[in-house]
């Protein structure tokens, strides 16, 4: 049985792309961006998405770590309060808007 070679151009798209993550690490490393943080605090990180399904399409994000809803407790409840009272005091400023602002959470987060 003869086993081909990956031509090196391959060889190195695949070294350098898994020196950069997962894909689904994607949120965590855009937390870092400065060109997509809107604002940010101990608790959180608001930026803007990468692909916005909207005029106006923003992410909040908790700099702790949940893999979903289902990993929330009565702990929790402190900063989620967080990210709706901060989500919506941003949104203010776009009181203009005709349009209202959708809050929701996402109960298995894509990305990470």
């Amino acid at each position: 049985m003869l086993k081909r070679k990956l031509p090196a151009e391959s060889v190195n798209n695949l070294q350098s792309s898994s020196k950069k993550g997962h894909w689904s690490m994607g949120l965590k490393a855009s937390m870092n961006d400065t060109e997509l943080t809107v604002y940010k605090d101990d608790y959180i990180v608001i930026i803007k998405d990468k692909f916005p399904k909207a005029k106006y399409h923003y992410l909040i994000l908790p700099h702790q770590t949940i893999n979903s809803l289902k990993n929330l407790s009565k702990d929790h409840l402190p900063l989620l309060q967080h990210m709706d009272v901060t989500g919506r005091n941003f949104v203010s400023k776009f009181s203009s808007s005709s349009v209202p602002f959708r809050f929701g959470y996402h109960a298995i987060p894509s990305m990470r």
